[in-house]
């Protein structure tokens, strides 16, 4: 996908969905983008199969392999054909669409937490794209 349809899917309110760690989209992602990190892809597909209005347009935004895994595993669950944007350096993807920094958020902010991280990132990512101001707390916590 070129800079100029990703940049208009983002404007459009369409579902970017970036494919990075969670670290890594902490420190840096296109404005309106989610985070769903694939990783080993155990929780990837439930987890956006779970929160993905049914219908939408979906974009995945990441490394070849990773948006190529993704690919097959939501063909799975009945998501096909969605579009994709291989890389992993925002700024490059969609020139002149705003780049979120985490530490540029505004007092107000909403504090997310889970045990593994995983479901906090994309907490945090939502709320985000929503509008909310958001910090990702990525840290474990002993049980008490």
């Amino acid at each position: 996908m070129d800079p100029e349809e990703l940049s208009r899917r983002l404007a459009d309110g369409e579902w970017v969905v970036d494919l990075r760690h969670r670290v890594a989209f902490a420190s840096s992602h296109l404005q309106g983008s989610a985070s769903f990190e694939y990783g080993r892809g155990s929780s990837f597909t439930a987890y956006l199969g779970w929160v993905l209005p049914w219908n939408q347009q979906l974009t995945l935004v990441g490394s070849e392999e990773d948006v190529e895994k993704a690919i097959r595993d939501l063909s799975r669950i009945g998501i096909d054909s969605p579009g994709a944007a291989l890389g992993t350096d925002p700024s490059a993807l969609a020139p002149g669409t705003a780049v979120v920094h985490y530490a540029e958020i505004p007092a107000g902010t909403v504090w997310v937490h889970c045990e593994s991280g995983y479901r906090s990132g994309v907490a945090a990512s939502l709320l985000q794209r929503a509008g909310r101001d958001v910090v990702h707390v990525d840290a474990k916590y002993r049980r008490s």
